[in-house]
């Protein structure tokens, strides 16, 4: 990749560097939405007296689903933009062709801000979710949990704020080369 500083406007962290980070910032939402769901299936609650209707785990309350599934989309779909980035670094340094080379550096110039921004915020989201999928016990020390959305809450802090990204990729990324479209798709697996 190129040197911290360059002519072409780079953010002054290297691009591998920041997929690294990025990757970071997801672990913990992945281990969040997996604590979660574990502790939806192990745990039964007594009810203080004996409920008209059979009692049914917590995962199959429809809410509870919603914040699960969403949690996991939130987390794995980070996950994958993460990828899909170290996929276009790997490419970008050994691609077939100087062409296929510089496409996908092309792009990834273009996804890094997004890479940096859209985990932090929305893991910090479905570390959210988990929280409230525990309950008032979400918020204690029995859970990790709280550990986990502290941890993930610096995130967002660390990577600065969405106005920055938004104007690095408006401003410099997107007008790069004069604003021409790569001409490979979106996703090639």
């Amino acid at each position: 990749m190129r040197q911290v500083g360059d002519a072409l406007g780079t953010q002054d962290v290297l691009v591998d560097g920041a997929l690294s980070v990025a990757l970071r910032r997801v672990e913990p939402r992945t281990s969040a939405s997996s604590s979660a769901m574990n502790s939806g299936r192990l745990e039964e609650r007594m009810p203080a007296r004996a409920p008209p209707l059979p009692q049914v785990p917590i995962t199959e309350h429809p809410d509870v689903r919603r914040m699960l599934l969403a949690s996991k989309a939130y987390a794995e779909g980070s996950l994958a933009l993460v990828l899909y980035a170290a996929r276009l670094l790997d490419q970008s340094t050994a691609g077939e062709n100087d062409t296929a080379r510089a496409e996908a550096a092309r792009l990834l110039d273009v996804l890094i801000p997004i890479v940096k921004s859209w985990p932090s915020q929305w893991c910090l989201t479905a570390n959210d979710l988990a929280i409230q999928i525990h309950g008032g016990a979400g918020y204690t020390r029995d859970h990790n949990v709280e550990q986990f959305y502290r941890d993930n809450r610096l995130n967002p802090i660390h990577e600065g704020t969405h106005g920055i990204h938004g104007l690095d990729l408006l401003g410099r990324k997107v007008v790069l080369d004069n604003a021409r479209p790569t001409s490979r798709p979106p996703v090639t697996w």
